[in-house]
């Protein structure tokens, strides 16, 4: 947008909806970036006849690495907040590695995923009179997955256990078998909405061939036993499942031991486990559709792709909304 001779510019907010209505998030640049201001409302109202002062803009440095996948630059994808997370800045993908953008003084956090990348938040503050600020490396810690793909994975810890003998949940129990597991949580709304309702029309059309696989359904520890459990996913089944249960097993690690080595920080969480034993990759009911086509290869793991290799509809499948990027 212009700004009239005396460096006035008018603008209005329409249809918010979603998670971006209780807040109101704005950043303006001058044309050429040197000048910026960022903030953010409770609501459109608020901002409403406020005078907004661009100060100059700061240009931030640095690089995303994953030491721990010997990866001395890794692409991420950057969910850009102030200090506190109470406000979605901006987005930036395919940034190649590089932090290379111009913000306004203030507090930041980073919010960052990717491609066999364990998610982080990196919080910063950008002081009064800085020009260049380095963040140097920003190490990522490498997801469980990208560490242990087509490998053999550690044990598990599993407390309690229903449709499935709570003795014979070790991972040697489940060899020469595919083993699907989703890492999953009754108020997950993406598990108990889509995942785990996939996965049971699949158990239901593969019926003639489980002597070949077994999905289980890895439970977080907010329910420590079935007790809990049963409060907790009874609005599940009498709403979204129709009164069914799942018909397939359902773990419980009390002790939070597997999520923590899973290193499991989004749900649902879905793994594939290979007939010896060897973590296949991430993947739900598509994937072990192909497996027992004889699409997959056990022993040989095809890593994931690169995040430049992703399509812009998959990018914006994964978003919460799509907003401007600070990066230059």
């Amino acid at each position: 947008m212009t700004t009239d001779e005396d460096g006035y510019f008018t603008w209005a907010v329409r249809g918010m909806q979603g998670r971006s209505a209780s807040r109101l998030s704005l950043v303006v640049f001058s044309a050429d970036r040197q000048l910026a201001f960022a903030g953010n409302w409770a609501s459109p109202q608020d901002i409403d006849g406020q005078t907004l002062s661009l100060a100059p803009s700061v240009h931030v440095r640095g690089k995303f690495t994953c030491r721990e996948l010997g990866r001395d630059k890794t692409e991420a994808n950057v969910y850009i907040y102030d200090g506190d997370r109470s406000s979605l800045l901006a987005t930036s993908f395919g940034n190649g590695g590089d932090i290379d953008l111009r913000m306004p003084v203030g507090a930041y956090t980073f919010y960052i995923y990717g491609s066999d990348l364990y998610r982080l938040n990196h919080r910063f503050e950008i002081e009064p009179g800085a020009t260049e600020i380095n963040l140097g490396e920003v190490d990522i810690l490498g997801s469980f997955s990208a560490k242990y793909r087509g490998q053999p994975i550690p044990e598990w810890t599993v407390t309690d256990a229903r449709g499935i003998d709570p003795q014979k949940t070790a991972l040697a129990d489940f060899r020469g078998k595919w083993l699907l597991v989703e890492f999953w949580a009754h108020w997950c709304g993406p598990c108990v909405g889509r995942s785990l309702p996939q996965l049971m029309e699949f158990y239901d059309q593969h019926a003639d061939r489980r002597s070949e696989y077994q999905i289980l359904a890895f439970h977080n520890d907010d329910a420590k036993n079935f007790e809990e459990y049963d409060q907790k996913i009874a609005p599940v089944v009498r709403g979204r499942w129709k009164g069914r249960e799942l018909p397939f097993p359902v773990l419980l690690d009390a002790t939070d031991q597997t999520f923590t080595m899973f290193t499991i920080s989004a749900l649902p969480t879905v793994v594939l486990i290979d007939p010896e034993g060897q973590l296949y990759g991430e993947g739900g009911a598509q994937l072990l559709e192909r497996a027992l086509a004889g699409e997959l290869t056990p022993h040989i793991a095809r890593p994931f792709r690169d995040l430049t290799q992703r399509s812009e509809e998959e990018l914006n499948d994964a978003l919460w909304h799509r907003l401007p990027a600070l990066v230059e």
